[in-house]
């Protein structure tokens, strides 16, 4: 052999033995370059130490008095029989929105401060807004009918009308294609004659109207799939065919628990008056996020693999081997996943054809392209009627047609519902009477047929309005709503299940955990348990059904990131920090308040649409009046501080900003581009600062403010010139009754 290649072989494996003998050396040397300043290293600390906040004497060593909680080891833990539970505590509940205070002085580790809104509060930022039925919008159109006894596809207009139509695309049935790729299938045809149909689901048809006016949308039998599903079934179960099981996630995008309280009060009437039912409903009062968006909280509970989101995407299944669906496949399911919008996100990051018996998704593709139907934030008070009915409708009737063709069968269901995604925080209210009807149905149908296991959850709470301006919105933010529905048969085969799930209702419980949940069902119609120990980190997360969770669990110990743990602690800071610039918080206080004061004046002062200083003061930075500070990480830390301006001596404003070194924090991102200030050298560290948000405390919306408005300013910002200056010089902005 060559020397030179024995030489270089000889290097590699020297190469490979030093590096993998020397990792801790390594990862030491790797804290020593600023760049890599994260949470991962938690060695390096570049926050202000909190400790500084008690001591008034560096060298005095007291500290404040330590959280009391119970131990909760798992084998300290109680768990009564279902028999035993019922004895002493019936399931005789009336949900309601403040609930979760009654967890106050509980000796939980982790305990949210705030779980969000008030109810008069919420009120006042979500007032009530009434949208019509999409039927009585939508009175023309033609009469259409779908057969699948005949495969015809017929529609009717009015003498002198041109029909015209859009069937679903072939090759679409399976897939999650992401919008480009979708759209250059679409064919609108006229309408002359029946059609024949093929695999199609869905059709669009208008009668001479721009847009179309009517849609329906069935899902197809599949009598292979059926077969197929009932024999893996009794494979499983020894020849016999079990009781099937419905496992259904029914996300509900963007409500936080106390927000599906204020926009949904049909629904949460309902679940309520399920309590002398056949079915049992859990309300989980510490559900908190993962994560920022829809992914980041929902692929973690689709697989196991490490979560990516891109913009473009491969076609084929991104999940992986332990994807959800592919396991409940494999355990005799008939599997649908439905998304009720047509972004990148879930395409970017599970791939545009996963393996899935039934999808739903192009619709929703076409609507957004004929129909203008957009679930983008910044489309307020749209209301999305698609024909007679709301978005959302056809979804959910899919849903129940599905449940009905396949009864009999094992099935797992995903539904993302987007009803609440846009700007106002209203729109939400447009799901509360359609989730009603669907769950009042459902249930019925398959109350003798089925066991039902419904995670009826959110994805992320409110990413709207103030949710990023006030410290009570950015808490709904990490809390989503979760009901766990379940038939009482179901609990009844789960020893200990009511009493464990009554006690989860009241912890710290996270996405991760609905999987692992999921999971253990799947094995259940075969009276087996799903082994979790395949999924890392099982030991972290609990299975809700079996497992109590423990007093002291923490976000660190779910592995809930810092930014996203609804259970920090807000400290007040004392005066002295906010009066002296040189104690360990006055220097950063300062800074983040003048940060603050920029914002405003460049959204008030320098408005985008109208001239500098027209109608607005520019304001300077006054005092401190409050301030508070949460520890995010070891190396991002957040601010809420109230400070006053010069401008004006009754003026209060209130900031959260959060400042840290992570490079890669979701918190500190577009820095520069939202607050191009100086750079920011904080305890010798090179920082970054973002102020996520300001909010006007004092009371405002008087005739100045009004004025703003109508010229598109921040009126909450903008303390005004005088009215007269701006009847005088701008006449058409000031109306004539103020």
């Amino acid at each position: 052999m060559d020397k030179g290649l024995v030489c270089l072989i000889a290097f590699v494996c020297f190469c490979v033995l030093v590096f993998s003998n020397s990792s801790h050396y390594l990862r030491k040397l790797r804290w020593n370059f600023p760049v890599k300043y994260s949470s991962k290293f938690e060695e390096i600390i570049t926050i202000t130490p909190q400790d500084s906040l008690y001591f008034e004497d560096q060298n005095s060593k007291q500290k404040p008095d330590s959280f009391e909680y119970l131990n909760g080891s798992s084998s300290g833990l109680y768990y009564k029989k279902n028999s035993e539970f019922f004895a002493s505590q019936q399931l005789h509940w009336n949900f309601h929105i403040d609930d979760s205070n009654s967890l106050n002085n509980k000796p939980y580790k982790c305990l949210p401060k705030s779980f969000g809104y008030s109810i008069e509060k919420g009120n006042q930022v979500f007032p009530p807004h009434e949208y019509p039925s999409c039927n009585t919008l939508n009175l023309a159109g033609p009469n259409i009918k779908w057969d699948y006894q005949t495969n015809l596809f017929e529609m009717e207009c009015p003498k002198g009308k041109q029909g015209k139509y859009l069937l679903e695309p072939k090759g679409l049935e399976r897939s999650i294609k992401l919008q480009p790729n979708m759209a250059q299938h679409w064919k609108v045809q006229e309408y002359t004659a029946p059609v024949k149909l093929t695999t199609e689901e869905y059709v669009y048809a208008s009668c001479g109207e721009e847009n179309f006016s009517k849609a329906i949308y069935v899902p197809r039998f599949n009598q292979t799939l059926y077969n197929e599903t009932l024999t893996k079934m009794q494979s499983l179960n020894k020849g016999t065919t079990p009781k099937p099981q419905i496992v259904f996630f029914l996300t509900v995008d963007s409500y936080s628990r106390r927000h599906f309280y204020r926009k949904m009060p049909q629904s949460v009437e309902f679940l309520s008056s399920l309590k002398n039912s056949s079915y049992s409903v859990f309300d989980f009062k510490i559900h908190n996020v993962i994560g920022s968006n829809s992914i980041k909280n929902m692929f973690p509970v689709f697989s196991n693999l490490p979560t990516t989101e891109r913009k473009d995407s491969p076609e084929k299944d991104l999940a992986g081997k332990q994807s959800m669906w592919k396991l409940f496949k494999n355990r005799g399911y008939v599997t649908l996943f439905g998304l009720e919008n047509c972004d990148y996100y879930f395409p970017g990051a599970i791939g545009q054809e996963i393996d899935v018996d039934h999808t739903v998704r192009s619709f929703y593709c076409a609507s957004n392209d004929f129909l203008d139907i957009r679930t983008d934030k910044e489309f307020l008070l749209t209301q999305r009627c698609v024909g007679d009915y709301m978005s959302h409708y056809y979804l959910l009737n899919y849903t129940h047609a599905f449940s009905e063709l396949y009864k009999g069968l094992n099935q797992w269901i995903y539904l993302h519902i987007n009803s609440a995604h846009e700007g106002t925080g209203l729109h939400a209210a447009t799901l509360d009477s359609d989730l009603t009807w669907f769950l009042q149905t459902y249930l019925k149908a398959f109350e003798k047929t089925h066991d039902v296991a419904i995670f009826l959850q959110a994805d992320h709470g409110m990413r709207y309005g103030n949710w990023f301006k006030e410290i009570d919105a950015y808490i709904e933010n990490k809390l989503p709503v979760f009901f766990l529905i379940a038939n009482n048969e179901l609990l009844n085969k789960i020893e200990y299940s009511y009493d464990t799930l009554q006690h989860n209702t009241k912890l710290l419980n996270t996405k991760v955990d609905l999987r692992k949940s999921a999971l253990y069902l799947s094995e259940l119609p075969y009276g087996q348990e799903y082994k979790v120990n395949k999924d890392p980190y099982h030991h972290r997360y609990v299975n809700l059904f079996k497992e109590k969770v423990l007093y002291n669990r923490t976000c660190e110990s779910a592995r809930i990131p810092g930014p996203y743990c609804s259970c920090l602690e807000m400290l007040e800071i004392p005066k002295k920090h906010y009066t002296d610039k040189t104690t360990s918080y006055g220097e950063i206080l300062f800074e983040a308040a003048q940060a603050s004061v920029y914002k405003v004046n460049s959204e008030a002062y320098t408005p985008k649409s109208f001239y500098p200083g027209v109608v607005c003061q520019h304001l300077s930075f006054d005092k401190i009046v409050k301030a508070y500070v949460t520890k995010i990480s070891n190396v991002e830390e957040q601010f809420l501080l109230q400070f006053k301006v010069k401008e004006s001596p009754k003026a209060v404003f209130e900031a959260l900003v959060v400042v840290g070194t992570d490079e890669r924090s979701y918190l500190l991102d577009n820095v520069q581009k939202e607050n191009p200030r100086d750079p920011l050298v904080y305890r010798n560290f090179k920082s970054m600062m973002r102020v996520l948000g300001v909010n006007r405390k004092d009371s405002y919306g008087g005739t100045c403010e009004k004025v703003a408005r109508n010229l598109e300013i921040s009126g909450e910002y903008c303390i005004c010139k005088d009215i007269d200056y701006l009847r005088e010089n701008y006449p058409s902005a000031v109306p004539s009754n103020l």
